[in-house]
């Protein structure tokens, strides 16, 4: 790790319990539980599939470390479940004895961000307007009672996306980070979509969060769309840039964006110049800056910090390049930044 940000061991991990309140290795294995919770929320996995599906072996360190975490055993945690002890719902998710179904369904549409709303079955049962103005299409009714979530084949391949919907299906709140969106499934559960928008792909981060009657028992669950990236235009373009900022932190490869395209490197290049107006590695240069920038914007991290989150050495080649790119140093922009002229 100390190799990969480009410090010492013992300046890394100073650093690190500084900021965090906790060692590299201790934040590791708080991680490695977390994951492990999740894929004990699948309840078609062994507890020992669950645990080697997360790198480690349920007869390992690991299981001690769970309990140590959780004041449970991994059979005494995957039972809870089960038992829906998790499904003490927060008041505030909770419906008044009066409810009616139309309440909730009022209260999405206000919303600008898309929203939808399944049954304690996982059927969807609403759909608000925003879901259809962002996702581009224009017919709701053919999906309303005949998806469902549970059984959905995109939901169940995905793991991160199966254990969050197991757990809020549990009674926990859970986001599902960076999804990419199935298009051509959405649309055609939607029935068509306007040709105007060729939209090729787009991710968003999911909030699940139960809503509970008020004996405690799960009436729906919500999920809200927090739409992050959106690509669109000219398909060959849309998919290199969908690349690049997936593999920013990567060396730049213009044969693994061309193969990702579906185009000779040589093809790629002349498109991509044409109709974005600079380089692919121009593109890849300003997603790197762009990352680096929003880093420093955060004042719990010193500008080598900041360097480390986005995984590049400080002092080093990307500090020069930067200082090109925004006509300042990182310690200028940082200052900019406090004195808000930026």
């Amino acid at each position: 790790m100390a190799k990969l940000v480009g410090i010492g061991r013992h300046h890394l991990t100073r650093m690190f319990k500084r900021h965090f309140g906790v060692t590299p290795h201790s934040y590791y294995q708080a991680l490695k539980v977390d994951k492990i919770k999740e894929r004990l929320a699948d309840l078609d996995l062994t507890i020992s599939q669950a645990f080697s599906l997360c790198g480690v072996s349920y007869h390992g360190g690991f299981a001690k470390a769970f309990k140590a975490a959780t004041k449970m055993t991994p059979s005494q945690y995957r039972k809870s479940l089960q038992q829906g002890l998790h499904a003490n719902p927060p008041t505030f998710l909770s419906l008044p004895d009066n409810y009616k179904p139309e309440q909730l369904f009022q209260i999405a549409e206000l919303f600008p961000i898309p929203i939808q709303i399944f049954a304690k079955n996982g059927d969807i049962v609403y759909i608000n307007e925003a879901v259809l103005r962002m996702w581009n299409v224009k017919d709701a009714s053919k999906i309303l009672g005949t998806y469902n979530l549970l059984t959905d084949p995109f939901a169940n391949e995905k793991p991160e996306l199966r254990a969050g919907i197991r757990s809020v299906y549990a009674g926990e709140v859970t986001l599902v980070p960076d999804v990419r969106i199935p298009l051509d499934s959405f649309w055609e559960w939607y029935a068509h979509r306007s040709p105007v928008w060729n939209i090729e792909a787009i991710y968003t981060d999911i909030l699940n969060f139960p809503v509970f009657y008020a004996n405690g028992q799960i009436a729906y669950v919500v999920s809200l769309f927090f739409t992050s990236r959106i690509y669109q235009g000219r398909p060959e373009v849309a998919k290199a840039r969908e690349y690049l900022e997936n593999h920013w932190r990567e060396e730049f490869d213009i044969d693994k964006v061309a193969e990702a395209a579906s185009l000779s490197p040589s093809h790629l290049a002349r498109v991509f110049k044409k109709h974005s107006g600079m380089t692919l590695y121009e593109y890849y240069q300003q997603i790197r800056v762009n990352r680096l920038k929003k880093a420093l914007q955060n004042k719990n991290l010193s500008i080598a910090e900041a360097f480390v989150a986005c995984g590049f050495p400080y002092p080093g080649n990307f500090a020069r390049f930067f200082r090109e790119h925004m006509g300042m140093t990182p310690s200028q922009y940082r200052k900019a930044l406090n004195d808000e002229h930026i």
